[in-house]
C-alpha cells in the first residue's frame, strides 16, 4: 500500500494537471472566439473585446502575404486606363481602390486582399469576365468583403511558400457569414442601380465551377446551401429584380475594351 504522504503527493499532482488543463481550454476559446468573424446588425465585425490596432495589424499581415504570393508567379496588372475604369464601376468608401493582377494558371481561382490587391487567374478572368453585370458582381463581393473586414483569422510566415489552398482559407467564411457578405453585396449592386439577380447568376455560375480552389475547400453541399438561402433573400427583398432583368444586363463599350485586353495578355 501507499503512504499516506504519498497518496497526497499524486492528489496534488493530479489536480494541477487537471487545473492546467481547465485554464488552457478557457485560454484558448477565448482566442478562438475573439478570431472568429461574426455577424451582428447587418454588419460583418470582430467580437467585442478584439481591439481595432488588432484588426490592423491583421490586416496588414494578409496585404503582405498576398503581395509576397504574386511575387511567386509570373504576373500582369491591368493599365491604367482600365483600372480606371474598373474603380468606377460601383461605389465603395473612400481610401479603397482596387488594383487587379493577373497570373497564368490553369486552375480556378482569385483572392481580395484587405489593401484592394485582387488576384486572379488567367482561368477564372476567362470563366467569369463574360459580361459587366457579372464582373460588377464580383466587384461588389470583393468590396464588402475589404469595407467589413470579412477575412479569417489565419496565420502564415511573412516569406513562406503558399499554395492555392492555404492563401484561400484567409477569405473562408461561415455559412452565416457568407449570407451577410452576399446579402450586403447584392445590396451594394441594387442600390447602385444594377440588377440583384447578376449576383444570383454570379454565385451559380462560381458553384458550379469545379476547378476553383474556394469549391474543393467548402464543398458541394456549401454551395447549394449558400444559394438556395441567397435566392430565397433575392426573392424576398428585390423581388422587381427579375422583372428588370432584361433590360440592366447589358455590358458597356468600355466592358469590352477590358475584356479585349484581358484576353490579350501574354505571359
Amino acid at each position: 500500500m501507499l503512504a499516506l504522504p504519498s497518496i497526497i503527493l499524486m492528489v496534488k499532482a493530479t489536480l494541477h494537471l487537471i487545473t492546467k488543463f481547465v485554464l488552457t481550454s478557457i485560454v484558448s476559446l477565448f482566442l478562438t472566439s475573439c478570431a472568429d468573424l461574426v455577424l451582428k446588425d447587418d454588419e460583418l465585425e470582430y467580437r467585442q473585446g478584439f481591439k481595432s490596432e488588432r484588426l490592423v495589424s491583421i490586416k496588414k499581415h494578409y496585404s503582405l502575404v498576398s503581395k509576397t504570393f504574386l511575387k511567386s508567379f509570373n504576373s500582369r496588372a491591368l493599365s491604367g486606363t482600365h483600372h480606371k475604369y474598373l474603380n468606377g464601376l460601383l461605389p465603395r468608401q473612400a481610401g479603397i481602390k482596387i488594383s487587379l493582377h493577373l497570373i497564368k494558371n490553369q486552375r480556378s481561382f482569385y483572392l481580395v486582399a484587405p489593401n484592394g490587391l485582387i488576384i486572379i487567374t488567367t482561368k477564372f478572368a476567362k470563366t467569369y469576365f463574360l459580361s459587366e453585370p457579372i464582373l460588377k458582381a464580383f466587384l461588389s463581393e470583393a468590396l464588402v468583403r475589404i469595407e467589413k473586414n470579412a477575412y479569417n483569422r489565419v496565420f502564415y510566415y511573412t516569406h513562406g511558400v503558399y499554395s492555392f489552398e492555404s492563401i484561400t482559407r484567409m477569405m473562408t467564411l461561415t455559412l452565416q457569414q457568407k449570407d451577410i457578405l452576399n446579402h450586403l453585396s447584392v445590396k451594394k449592386l441594387y442600390e447602385s442601380g444594377n440588377s440583384a439577380i447578376s449576383y444570383l447568376n454570379y454565385i451559380q455560375q462560381r458553384n458550379k465551377d469545379s476547378l476553383l480552389v474556394q469549391n474543393l475547400l467548402n464543398g458541394k453541399v456549401y454551395g447549394l446551401e449558400e444559394e438556395r438561402r441567397l435566392k430565397t433573400f433575392i426573392i424576398q427583398r428585390y423581388k422587381s429584380s427579375f422583372v428588370k432583368k432584361a433590360e440592366l444586363e447589358k455590358s458597356s463599350r468600355q466592358f469590352y475594351s477590358f475584356k479585349k485586353f484581358i484576353n490579350s495578355i501574354r505571359f
